[in-house]
């Protein structure tokens, strides 16, 4: 009961900054304003996958100019939804997983997590973007194969910004190797442009960076 308030805790303290970031882009652009508002109405339907659809979508247009200036604006509600994401996912990872003796199962919250350190860096903060992404590498690789090869996507950015560390750098290529095994159940013509590099993790990084799309489509990034 205890554990289960404290859920009810975290998920109440994470749709609350959602509030607020939904007044902040209020006067924002149209598309931007009715997704929020899609947002609002439906969160405690499927509030996680909304979480996720949110910081996915502001992620992918961060880029505009006329965004970039707006999401700057709006950085400390999106700073408290990082926090209370790492946070919940921090958590999840210091629990004991021997006692149930199955994978961590963190979706979507990794990927939300993701796409706020995309936020992050194109609101220049540097420090946390590093933070969101590791945690993010960190659940994907403590889950099952279908969420752990997602884990090319945080590393991936970390490795364009020079800060994966030596041991994500194996865990990675560990992956890889795993990619490649005959009993991996993956789709192996999926990921086979990754296989092919034969073990060049570096090259993987680079083409995952650069083509995310075409490995993780759909909701999967």
């Amino acid at each position: 009961a205890l554990q289960a308030l404290c859920n009810y805790v975290k998920i109440s303290t994470i749709i609350e900054s959602i509030e607020k970031l939904f007044v902040a882009l209020a006067d924002s652009a149209s598309e931007i304003r009715q997704r929020l508002i899609f947002i609002k109405e439906e969160k405690e339907k499927n509030w996680p996958y909304i979480v996720f659809s949110l910081c996915r979508f502001l992620a992918d247009v961060c880029q505009q100019p006329d965004m970039a200036a707006k999401i700057g604006h709006c950085w400390p509600y999106l700073h408290q939804l990082l926090s209370e994401t790492n946070y919940y996912l921090t958590s999840l990872l210091e629990e004991d997983q021997t006692v149930s003796k199955k994978p961590l199962f963190p979706h979507p919250y990794q990927l939300s997590l993701h796409n706020l350190g995309r936020l992050a860096a194109c609101a220049g903060k540097d420090q946390e973007a590093k933070l969101a992404w590791n945690t993010s590498l960190e659940a994907c690789l403590a889950s099952f194969p279908t969420i752990r090869v997602m884990a090319l996507l945080p590393a991936s950015y970390l490795w364009q910004k020079k800060w994966l560390s030596a041991e994500k750098f194996k865990d990675i290529s560990e992956l890889l190797t795993f990619l490649a095994k005959s009993d991996c159940p993956l789709d192996k013509k999926h990921f086979a442009p990754l296989v092919e590099l034969n073990g060049d993790t570096a090259k993987a990084l680079d083409l995952v960076r650069h083509d995310n799309k075409r490995f993780f489509p759909f909701d999967f990034r």
